[in-house]
């Protein structure tokens, strides 16, 4: 007591932070630090040396503090040490904001399900669908995305029951994949939803239906079809969004496949990718933040690279040769048999057909001009009378097309839907002026 009362009160305060340290060096194990910064409760070897090194640093600077309390340095060291811990504790509560305002905004709605599982399905039909009318907090990546999917089971700007019959002036059907889906983004980002604004905009009151789906591609888009006007749907017009993925999917992932096994794992891989939703309010999200910003500082030569090497499997088969994967005859073939199977069934329900093509990072970077995908599609299209939405030439003419992509991304981002949308509402548009109630002609040539 005598020697305590001896020390000053600067000297009091540095003996008190340096027993904190060591203390929390203490608490600092592999167990409270395992479950509170790691999703799976599993550590890895690198992660466990860290930790070692961290409750060693922390047992140091305790000992130096207590030691040589009556340095000036140690006290600078110190003051260093917590101005640096509250600004990464500003930082990390600035960066938990949004994710304790979205809790509580899901305690407020019962309604909403923070389990991704409670979006997608498996389908025996279409191989993989939304449930219908869902509300779910789903996760892309680090960000966390309100999706509202309506009666139909398709994506939408809120929960709602879908007439069979339009009830606005027009209605466009448009189906697709992830890109369509718009994954990554609120709803009110996609290209679906801001097209529908720009027809708004231009006093045509259009109802734009998304069916986008991950994964999709002709032969589910197809079935996706013939299950909607089967319930006695209609339709005006349908555009289908058609990538070079599709050709993957029909050439080797669907084609031959145990549906029900193959749907099943798809799920699981979908869950596996975006996430399974992360409840610990508490763990940190400022690395993340970090990370992401300092690869945005990169050169483009490594972001296109990295975006490359990334799709390379599923968008690269244009810059190779047709031999190069055995997926890609039949992939072509098949997309081609049921963009055909989707054109005869809109012309049996007087319904006007199009579909689109564009490209991913890939085909941008490549020196092939016209890529091999367009060249191939637009002899389909001119050989068998359909329409064709070219938009290549649309992100080819970009000068920082990057900015269109999700970073180390292919999906599209805000920019790049909003590109999209301005590109088709100019071509869609014409053809609703031109409208007179009747049996709509089916387009002809190549737009």
């Amino acid at each position: 007591m005598i020697w305590w009362q001896s020390q000053t009160l600067a000297h009091r305060f540095l003996i008190i932070l340096g027993s904190m340290y060591i203390s929390l060096s203490l608490i600092a194990n592999k167990w409270t630090l395992t479950n509170i910064f790691s999703a799976d409760r599993q550590i890895s070897d690198l992660n466990l040396t860290i930790i070692w090194v961290f409750n060693l640093s922390l047992i140091t600077i305790g000992l130096m503090t207590i030691i040589l309390r009556q340095k000036s340095s140690i006290i600078n060291i110190n003051i260093l040490i917590l101005s640096s811990i509250f600004a990464w504790g500003a930082a990390e509560f600035y960066l938990n904001f949004k994710f304790i305002e979205t809790k509580v905004f899901m305690m407020a709605e019962e309604n909403i399900s923070a389990d991704p599982r409670d979006l997608r399905r498996v389908d025996r039909y279409v191989h993989h669908a939304f449930k219908k009318n869902a509300i779910v907090l789903d996760r892309w990546k680090n960000k966390k995305i309100l999706y509202y999917t309506n009666s139909l089971g398709f994506r939408d700007k809120e929960r709602r029951e879908v007439p069979q019959k339009t009830q606005k002036e027009h209605r466009i059907l448009i189906m697709g994949d992830s890109i369509t889906e718009g994954v990554g983004l609120v709803y009110e980002n996609t290209f679906s939803h801001q097209l529908e604004g720009l027809f708004r905009d231009g006093n045509h009151e259009v109802e734009i239906l998304n069916a986008g789906m991950g994964g999709y591609c002709p032969l589910l888009e197809l079935r996706q079809l013939e299950l909607f006007l089967e319930a006695g749907n209609t339709t005006d017009e349908v555009v289908v969004m058609f990538d070079v993925t599709d050709v993957q999917d029909e050439g080797a992932i669907y084609t031959g496949a145990d549906w029900k096994v193959s749907s099943e794992e798809w799920i699981q891989a979908a869950l596996d990718m975006w996430g399974e939703n992360d409840q610990n309010a508490i763990r940190p999200r400022l690395i993340p933040f970090i990370q992401y910003h300092l690869r945005k500082l990169t050169t483009t030569d490594e972001v296109q690279t990295k975006m490359a090497e990334l799709w390379e499997f599923r968008g690269n088969w244009t810059e190779k040769d047709t031999a190069h994967f055995s997926w890609i005859t039949p992939g072509i073939k098949s997309t081609q048999e049921n963009l055909l199977k989707i054109f005869d069934l809109c012309r049996t329900n007087d319904i006007k057909f199009s579909f689109v093509i564009y490209p991913l990072p890939v085909q941008i970077m490549s020196d092939k001009r016209p890529s091999i995908h367009q060249s191939i599609y637009k002899k389909f299209a001119q050989e068998h009378n359909l329409v064709l939405h070219d938009l290549f030439s649309t992100f080819f003419n970009l000068e920082d097309w990057e900015t269109s992509f999700l970073l180390d991304d292919f999906h599209w981002s805000r920019e790049g839907n909003r590109l999209v949308a301005k590109k088709l509402y100019d071509i869609l548009s014409p053809s609703l002026k031109n409208k007179v109630g009747t049996t709509i002609e089916i387009g002809t040539g190549i737009q």
